[in-house]
């Protein structure tokens, strides 16, 4: 419990926490320094709201990530839960969002990344600030490096590799990402 009420702690490392509150329609998810007063928004989900939901929930959040100040995670949206239910072919389908948060500047970034399935081989998050993540398929490394631009956090995607990657040889430094690969050993500034 963070001190509010209906809050939970999902996840933490040193002085950095995240935490859900349980509304009745959906749960928000914040990031935040222990001990102090300002925190971060990260995203809403209402997959336990809408657990009995004929089309299930439209917003998911997951796949958290916490090193030094730096947290990531994935905000998934249904953007036409009920498309399909009459044999529409043309729906809209699920945006996925990479949700990157400072806690230290209070500042949060949210980029549109494309996942073919819901989840990826292998998530990396530095503590500078760097993230890299493996698809499903082990087949497309991507990564991106966080920065303030005009007072705004930015974290750019970026496609370091394609072809098949080894999700255990997978190493991130600072922005350094090291990987195995069939033709040898690669690295790249994420």
């Amino acid at each position: 419990m963070i001190g509010l009420a209906g809050s939970r702690v999902i996840a933490e490392r040193a002085t950095t926490v995240v935490y859900r509150v349980r509304r009745h329609a959906y749960d928000t998810y914040w990031a935040c320094r222990r001990g102090r007063v300002r925190r971060v928004l990260m995203g809403r989900d209402d997959s336990y709201a809408m657990r009995y939901e004929l089309y299930g929930p439209t917003e998911a959040f997951g796949e958290i990530r916490i090193a030094g100040d730096w947290v990531t995670a994935i905000h998934e949206e249904d953007n036409s839960p009920e498309c399909g239910k009459y044999g529409e072919t043309e729906c809209e389908g699920r945006s996925t969002t990479l949700v990157m948060v400072n806690v230290a500047l209070a500042l949060r970034a949210e980029e549109h990344v494309y996942f073919a399935t819901a989840e990826t081989a292998r998530w990396l998050l530095s503590p500078a600030g760097a993230v890299a993540w493996l698809e499903e398929s082990e087949s497309e490394l991507h990564g991106c490096a966080a920065a303030v631009v005009e007072g705004r956090l930015r974290c750019p995607e970026l496609t370091l590799w394609s072809g098949h990657v080894d999700p255990t040889s997978m190493h991130l430094v600072g922005s350094t990402l090291a990987w195995s690969a069939a033709d040898g050993n690669h690295s790249a500034t994420v």
